[in-house]
Order: C-alpha cells, then sequence, then structure tokens
C-alpha cells in the first residue's frame, strides 16, 4: 500500500524550502518532490579573468560540449545561455504542458529551481507593498526573520536605501564595490541634494550573498563566476539546503517526477505523477499537498483539478527595461575581479512619493564580450577590440516596473494545456518614458551617459517575476486562496509560491515568497497541533 505523508511539497525551490523546516519541527512527515534528472555541470576551476586566460578547456563551460550557449541567442538575458545552467531550464514548457503567445515563459525541474539561477537580490516589503495582502503586515514579520537568518543576506549599510529593503537589522557586511561603483556612490553622496529632486535614492543593494562563512557555506571570494557558477555556495541555491533537511527522519525527497494531475478523497491527496527517467506512472498520497512548483506549474495543477477550463486567468509580472551607461572618466580602466552581481540599487518614487521603479546596477565583469556584440553597429573583429576597452567603464542596470503595469492572461484549454498570452498595460508606455528620462538624468548626475532610447523594454514574461493566478483574498473565490494559504475549493491544499501573492510592488519579491511560505507553513503546524 502506497505510504500516506502527512504533507506533500510539489517542488525544491526557495518556496518549497522555506514550508519544509516549519512542518519538520512540528513533526509533520514530509515528502518533497521535483524533476531533476541529475546533471554535472562544469564550473570555472579559477577566478573568471583567470581562467578566461589560463583555461585551456574554458569553452567546455562557457560554450559547453553541445555548443548549448549558441542555441538560445534569442533571449535577452544571458544566464540562458550558461551550460551548467542548461538543465535548470530545459523542458519546463513541455513536461507542464505550456503553450505561449507574446510570453516568455520560464521555470525549472531543477532541483532547487530558479534558486540556481537567481539574481541573488532581497527586500522586505512594507505596509503599501503589503495593502492588499489580507493580514497584518505584522504577521509576515517573524517569517522574515527566520528566513533571512537561515539562508543568510548581506548588504548592511547605513545608506538612503537602508528603511527601503528592511532588512540590516538581519544582514551580513556588504560586499565589496569596485573602483567605478566606489565612485558612483561618492557622487551620489555629493548630489543627494540633486538626487532628491528627481525622487531617486542610491544604496547598496541587499542580496541571498554570503560575505561572511555560514554553516557550510563560504563567504563570497570575490572571483567573479556569479554568473558561471560558485562552487562556495556564497550565492543562496535552496538545494545547499537539502543536506540538513535530509538529516531530519520525517524528510524524504524523490526527484525526477513530474506532478501531472491532482485528485482528492476522504483520506487526503493524490498526486499522478510520473517518472522522467522511465516515463512509468508515480502515485503519492498525502493528507495535504503544498504547491511549490513555481507560479505557472502550480497554477496550471489547481485550473487542472477545479475543471476551470476557458476561464481566463490574470497572470502579474513586473515589466522590465535593461540599459548600459557609460561614464567617459573610466575609459581604459582595467577590468577588475570581483562580485559580477548588482552592487548598487536605486528607487525611484514619484511627485507623490510612492515607488514608480526599482533599478539595480551591474558591472559588466564576468560577462564574455560576445554578450554585448550583437548591440554594435561594426563586425566581431573589430568590436570585440573595442569592447575590451569600453566595457570596464560601463555599468548594466535593469529597470523594474511595478507589476500592476503587466497584462498577462492565462487558459486552461480543453485538452489541459495552459495557453498564456503575455500584454503589458497601455500606461507602461508612458510610465517608461517618464523613468527613462529620470534615469538618464541621474546616471548623468553620475557623470555618465545612457544614450537617447538606451533604456530597451524587455518581452513580457522575460523579468520571471511571476504572481498572482492564486491570489490570496479575505473572501476568496474559486480558485483563489485564503489568507491561510489554503486553496477555495481545494479543502487541504495550499499555494505557497508566487501564485498566492496578490500584488506585486518594484520591489524583489523572492524573499516574500519564501516568508509567505514559512507562514502559511507554521500556521499548518499549529492547526495541526
Amino acid at each position: 500500500m502506497t505510504e500516506v505523508y502527512d504533507a506533500i511539497i510539489i517542488g525544491s525551490g526557495p518556496a518549497g524550502t522555506s514550508a519544509a523546516f516549519p512542518l519538520l519541527e512540528s513533526g509533520h512527515r514530509v515528502l518533497m518532490i521535483d524533476g531533476d534528472v541529475g546533471g554535472s555541470p562544469l564550473f570555472p576551476s579559477a577566478a573568471f579573468s583567470d581562467a578566461r586566460q589560463t583555461d585551456v578547456d574554458q569553452w567546455r563551460w562557457m560554450l559547453g560540449s553541445k555548443f548549448y550557449a549558441m542555441k538560445a541567442r534569442e533571449i535577452a538575458s544571458p544566464k540562458f545561455r550558461v551550460p551548467a545552467l542548461e538543465s535548470v531550464f530545459s523542458d519546463f514548457q513541455a513536461e507542464n504542458r505550456i503553450h505561449t503567445h507574446n510570453f516568455t515563459a520560464v521555470g525549472s525541474l531543477a532541483a532547487g529551481g530558479l534558486s540556481n539561477a537567481w539574481g541573488c537580490g532581497v527586500t522586505q516589503f512594507d505596509q503599501k507593498d503589503l495593502a492588499e495582502f489580507p493580514f497584518p503586515p505584522t504577521a509576515l514579520q517573524a517569517s522574515y526573520e527566520r528566513v533571512a537568518r537561515r539562508i543568510g543576506i548581506s548588504g548592511r549599510s547605513n545608506d538612503d536605501l537602508e528603511q527601503f529593503h528592511g532588512l540590516d537589522q538581519w544582514a551580513q557586511d556588504a560586499l565589496p564595490l569596485d573602483r567605478l561603483q566606489v565612485d558612483l556612490l561618492a557622487k551620489y553622496t555629493k548630489n543627494r541634494d540633486k538626487f532628491q529632486r528627481l525622487h531617486i535614492k542610491m544604496g547598496r543593494s541587499r542580496l541571498a550573498v554570503l560575505s561572511a562563512d555560514l554553516a557550510t557555506r563560504k563567504g563570497c571570494n570575490l572571483s567573479g563566476n556569479c554568473l558561471w557558477g560558485c562552487s562556495r555556495g556564497a550565492l543562496y541555491n535552496s538545494r545547499s539546503e537539502f543536506e540538513r533537511l535530509a538529516r531530519i527522519p520525517t524528510f524524504q525527497r524523490i526527484d525526477g517526477i513530474i506532478a501531472g494531475a491532482l485528485s482528492n478523497n476522504v483520506e487526503g491527496w493524490t498526486v499522478d505523477c510520473r517518472d522522467r527517467r522511465t516515463s512509468t506512472p508515480v502515485t503519492l498520497r498525502g493528507r495535504k499537498i503544498l504547491l511549490a512548483a513555481g507560479c505557472i506549474a502550480s497554477t496550471r495543477l489547481v485550473l487542472d483539478y477545479l475543471n476551470l477550463v476557458q476561464q481566463p486567468v490574470r497572470l502579474v509580472s513586473n515589466p522590465t527595461a535593461g540599459f548600459l551607461a557609460w561614464f567617459p572618466r573610466a575609459l581604459g580602466a582595467v577590468q577588475q575581479t570581483g562580485f559580477t552581481g548588482s552592487q548598487l540599487s536605486l528607487s525611484i518614487s514619484s511627485e507623490s512619493g510612492e515607488l514608480a521603479a526599482f533599478a539595480a546596477l551591474f558591472p559588466t565583469r564576468g560577462l564574455p564580450t560576445s554578450e554585448f556584440l550583437r548591440y554594435l553597429p561594426i563586425s566581431s573583429r573589430y568590436g570585440i577590440d573595442f569592447l575590451k576597452t569600453f566595457l570596464p567603464s560601463c555599468v548594466a542596470g535593469n529597470i523594474f516596473f511595478p507589476g500592476s503595469l503587466s497584462d498577462h492572461r492565462m487558459v486552461l484549454s480543453d485538452k489541459r494545456e495552459l495557453h498564456i498570452t503575455g500584454g503589458f498595460s497601455p500606461d507602461l508606455a508612458l510610465k517608461q518614458k517618464m523613468i527613462s528620462r529620470s534615469m538618464a538624468k541621474a546616471i548623468w548626475l553620475l557623470g555618465g551617459i545612457i544614450p537617447p532610447g538606451g533604456c530597451v523594454l524587455g518581452a513580457p514574461g522575460t523579468d520571471v517575476h511571476y504572481v498572482g493566478s492564486l491570489p490570496m483574498r479575505a473572501k476568496p473565490q474559486l480558485g483563489e486562496c485564503h489568507p491561510t494559504g489554503e486553496i477555495e475549493g481545494m479543502r487541504g491544499a495550499f499555494a505557497i509560491d508566487g501564485a498566492s501573492l496578490p500584488s506585486l510592488p518594484v520591489k524583489s519579491h523572492t524573499l516574500t515568497i519564501m516568508a509567505n511560505s514559512d507562514r502559511i507553513a507554521a500556521g499548518i503546524s499549529v492547526a495541526a497541533n
């Protein structure tokens, strides 16, 4: 007879892992599943700049043995061309029966989910950010602290974004800035009054990256391999917590299986799965189901169970624009080795004080020059020489707009396939124009230049910040969530990933997903006792 678990967590990413700990601490027998089928990614053997000069086999981790990096040129983000991340993104749409129109649907079947490839930005939502959440902000506070202390964050700094991020009481020191961004922060401090007139604040990024050792993980050694693979575990990845979970006798994890459908009876829930390695069916049973497969995949399972066919469901994400800013005074500088994630961030508010956008600044090192060649109006031969001199004097930037400016829809077809149509609010064009002007003025005050039209809007879905398809409501409709995370019409089933968040501000949202998952699981534990 098939074992009946107290709880089955579908997905092993940040949301699933954050729910596992409270459940296990209360004595639940927990099964976690994911679709990971293994693979041994090849990481650089030395610091990025050194490996680029001395590693005779660097093509293996830069291009891949089957030239994976050359097959994904149409997607803007370079992370989709990293051979070590091929297994993270592969087969997600096919296995979950997802079809898209004007939308890039990104998800992961891998152990650890998208935490294998995220930017590690973390921020706590404040009272305004949580205005549409059906519980007081204080309900998340203890969970924010538990998660922040468990995963390790850095960036503590007495700066103008301390209150914006709201995490410094639990944070390690910030990672060192490179020379150019040290200069940018100094110029901001000198011109703070001018930035205030632009309603812009700048400060250190807060990151789920260790600047000091934590448990078995090592602090960042500034190798520059952030994109290509951190062998030290400095960048948080939920799979780094599997060893700790495995030491708890009531925990079990099974990989390589895909949840295809849910069913329910008086004894609890049945998850009909398929083994990806053998294509054989697998049946799992649990008294409770926690959906952490990612917003899109979790929503498909719910719509299928509730038979909500041909009924459009809203999907929310952060429209995103990217830019490259050039600082002439740094021309000719030597490219440094160091942390290649976001070092500085900016919050941009409207005149009324509402947050209008959030921007993160990145050094250009840690990326091959080929990532920038496509944007040059000259041949590759001369472009490479030009970029070697030019890029050290630049920073790359991402701008995130509120989720209210997205307009995506998901529909479950009669064939039980999920169709996603992407779009933006008509207001986005004007908002982007205004924010782009403000950003260009800010960069100018810092001594840099963003050329006209240099802030380019990303295609719908490329931000990979998906929420709101199963939103928590005080009085939920069928397929929405109660404040407890339990799905209306699915007693004993809980949405614990981004699908349950009712709104999406400009801030990084992953930490809030994790905190909400911790809160929901802790509530389940209390109810069980």
